[in-house]
């Protein structure tokens, strides 16, 4: 008897993954870099803003269930995007969310966000990871609506051995802290420092007055064999690196 064909099967095909478990891990792999970019064409800004009020009517659906879709749409309102919702304190949260239990969840989200950009960025040397770097570096400082001067100390590897905001307010030359950020790194025998700071305008493109407290800073640190490895420049709309454009 003869032996019958074999018929080839053709392979089945996976079934989409749901369930708040894998949005969860959907909100992280499309928006754990927090790049919800303003320069992006309208149309995709557009299916971003819907895809993170499901994401985070998702997120919220176990706590605040039937207002869930609502306080997406509201958080998103009042802070602009997914990365300045989880970017943003827990009191401003508050105002919009004020039940407790959906607050938490929103509270855990973004301790979890921060968390792991922070391991991304820290857990080797600074120097060659400038993406995640200014990633972790955004999330802390550019959604911040008054400018704030922060300084990382840095060891002989690059490592990263001390941080700490120095100043809020405006950064010039005549302002900049130099003594303090100076005294601070000999302190903690430090020999690389990076400059970070702020603008709430949203843009990140360095100032005049940027430029020259760079160079001051520069100057005073060379006399104390201290290097200024960069000043970077945090905003919503991306970050700036003063060492790429050549300006320290």
């Amino acid at each position: 008897m003869a032996e019958r064909p074999a018929i080839a099967r053709r392979p089945r095909a996976r079934r989409a993954l749901r369930g708040p478990r894998y949005d969860a891990q959907r909100l992280w792999l499309r928006h754990g870099s927090l790049e919800l970019s303003a320069a992006c064409p309208d149309c995709d800004r557009d299916a971003d803003r819907a895809e993170a009020a499901r994401l985070l009517t998702c997120l919220l659906a176990p706590a605040a269930r039937s207002e869930a879709s609502k306080l997406a749409h509201d958080l998103l309102r009042r802070f602009g995007s997914l990365g300045a919702t989880l970017a943003a304190s827990a009191h401003a949260r508050a105002a919009v969310v004020t039940e407790g239990r959906a607050q938490d969840v929103l509270d855990l989200c973004a301790t979890i966000h921060r968390h792991a950009l922070r391991h991304e960025a820290l857990s080797r040397p600074i120097i060659g990871s400038s993406e995640a770097l200014a990633q972790y570096l955004k999330l802390e400082a550019g959604f911040r609506t008054v400018e704030t001067l922060c300084v990382l100390f840095l060891a002989a590897d690059n490592r990263l051995i001390d941080e700490g905001v120095i100043a809020w307010g405006a950064v010039d030359s005549a302002h900049l802290p130099i003594r303090a950020i100076l005294q601070r790194a000999l302190d903690c025998a430090a020999t690389g420092l990076i400059l970070v700071h702020n603008h709430p305008s949203g843009d990140p493109e360095p100032s005049r007055a940027d430029i020259e407290a760079t160079c001051a800073l520069v100057e005073a640190a060379r006399t104390f064999d201290l290097r200024l490895v960069d000043h970077v420049i945090v905003a919503r709309a991306g970050w700036t690196s003063l060492r790429a454009r050549g300006l320290c």
